[in-house]
């Protein structure tokens, strides 16, 4: 089976918004551009990066100053998801990030929308970036997954599914770093029908930030099972 042919006959036939309006996928109001170099290797960008170097030095001191002061107590600060507030942003602004891995563009289908997520009573504070029902196909062409990109900069924030990812307890090494991640068995709604399917969570720290993916089957069609879990990561570290 050649799902790269089935999901380029799907989008051919539909649109994105229509096909994710079927599974009650919801979507921002404006759509979010997938131009090829979005989703480039860091050493696409490094030039960039370098030239903007004010530019991080903006997004990068307020979290990291943040995140040494101690509270009263002298204990770190614990932001909650109801602590913060999500902003659409633009893809350069993740970009800005010094060595923030990313999956190559040329398999990516289709996403969401991009999104930071600040402090409410001080939004100079960024917490984390997330990447948001993003389709990626392997290389293989042959098997596709619904991910949720969180990369987190402020140690102390939990998010929404924050305790989804404690416990991992299976690991890997990708490149001298240690993945963890957890396959659970889920019930999932098709239409009138529900079946049983696999969701993966995944934790690593790569280069001082902290990267949280939620992984889901396209379609129910690619099997969540640990060797998949290695080359999607694979894609990521490649």
């Amino acid at each position: 089976m050649n799902l790269k042919k089935i999901l380029k006959e799907t989008f051919k036939e539909k649109s994105f918004e229509e096909w994710a309006a079927e599974r009650k996928i919801s979507l921002p109001d404006k759509k979010t551009s997938t131009r090829p170099w979005l989703f480039a290797k860091p050493a696409r960008w490094i030039a960039t990066a370098a030239a903007s170097i004010i530019l991080v030095l903006a997004i990068v001191l307020p979290f990291a100053l943040r995140d040494a002061e101690p509270s009263a107590n002298g204990s770190p600060i614990i932001y909650s998801a109801y602590d913060s507030i999500s902003q659409t942003v633009k893809l350069d602004d993740l970009l800005l990030l010094e060595n923030v891995l990313l999956f190559p563009n040329e398999q990516v289908i289709s996403y969401e929308g991009i999104f930071r997520h600040v402090v409410k009573e001080s939004t100079d504070i960024i917490l984390s970036y997330a990447i948001r029902q993003m389709l990626f196909l392997l290389s293989d062409d042959e098997n596709a997954f619904v991910i949720d990109y969180k990369i987190r900069v402020y140690r102390h924030y939990h998010f929404f599914d924050y305790p989804s990812f404690q416990d991992l307890e299976q690991y890997f090494m990708m490149d001298n770093v240690q993945v963890l991640y957890r396959i659970s068995e889920i019930e999932k709604e098709f239409g009138a029908l529900s079946e049983y399917t696999h969701r993966a969570h995944i934790h690593f720290i790569y280069s001082g930030k902290e990267y949280f993916i939620t992984v889901n089957s396209f379609e129910n069609i690619t099997k969540i099972n640990s060797c998949n879990i290695r080359l999607l990561m694979n894609e990521l570290f490649l």
